[in-house]
Formats: C-alpha cells, sequence, structure tokens
C-alpha cells in the first residue's frame, strides 16, 4: 500500500518502526546485549539460555592451585550481574570482589572469613559462567565466559 500523493505522513509510522527496528539491532551488536535479559526481540523463547539455567562457579588460585569456592552473600550484587549480562567488565569486578577478601582454609576448603581455620594465601581469582545448551534428548551445560585476574604482587 503506498501512501497517497496527499497525505505523505501516511508513511510515518512505518519509517519510525524501521528505524526503532534498526536502532536495536545497533544496539545489540555494539552493546553486547542477550536475547532474553533486553528484549531485542522473540529469541528469548528459542533457547533456554535465560537467568535460571545460568550459574557461576568461583575458583581461587592459591599455592595448592585452582580451588573452587562457594558462592557467598557479599558476591550477590556482582554475581547477579555477571549472570545478567556477562561482559569482561562484569567478570574483572566479580573477580576483584573475589580477590578483596580473606579466606581460611577449614576442613571443607576454602571459604572467606579470618576465623575458624588457617589463612590462605590467594594469588589469583577465575570466575566462570555456565549455561545449558539443547542437545537431542538432553540439557548439557557448557562453559559460556571465563574471566582470570592475578593478584597485584602476588
Amino acid at each position: 500500500m503506498r501512501p497517497s500523493p496527499s497525505r505523505p505522513w501516511a508513511a510515518l509510522p512505518a519509517l519510525l518502526l524501521a528505524a526503532m527496528a534498526g536502532l536495536q539491532a545497533l544496539r545489540i551488536q555494539v552493546q553486547d546485549l542477550n536475547s532474553w535479559a533486553d528484549g531485542p526481540g522473540f529469541a528469548m523463547f528459542a533457547k533456554p539460555d535465560a537467568l535460571p539455567a545460568r550459574f557461576t562457579r568461583l575458583h581461587l588460585e592459591t599455592e595448592r592451585g585452582l580451588e573452587r569456592v562457594a558462592p557467598f552473600a557479599g558476591l550477590d550484587p556482582a554475581i547477579h550481574a555477571w549472570r545478567v549480562l556477562p561482559s569482561e567488565a562484569r567478570g574483572r569486578r566479580l573477580a576483584d570482589a573475589l580477590l578483596a577478601e580473606a579466606f581460611v582454609r577449614g576442613p571443607d576448603g576454602l571459604r572467606p572469613g579470618t576465623s575458624g581455620g588457617a589463612p590462605e594465601r590467594v594469588l589469583g581469582a577465575q570466575v566462570e559462567l555456565w549455561s545449558l545448551r539443547v542437545e537431542p534428548g538432553r540439557l548439557v551445560p557448557y562453559r559460556k565466559r571465563v574471566v582470570r585476574r592475578e593478584l597485584a604482587g602476588g
């Protein structure tokens, strides 16, 4: 349907819609948006990569090697930001928050704090974001993103 020469404004809604779609496509590429958290389209219904299907693994580099650490309350905001929109910057912030903590070695491994165990020298941190993908007949976990940080002077 072509707008009549007497009503040139009739094409305005279609032009605005096309401009908004183009702007959103540009934002998806430039700002590293994802299909379920940022609303770029209906792709959010096409795959299981949603917040409930994402999980974070935290590791500390010690003199014994890379050791897994359970998430703890002080990291909740940084973990949430990392899970929702994973980026190098958010991964670094989470790793830096992990490195800012003191850790002790208890009977069950490393935990944050300064009492109830032997202090542990931490050399670095690694944060991993895992998600699920669909394979024939099953959901398979896979590592989506990894960020490593070394402690300055460690």
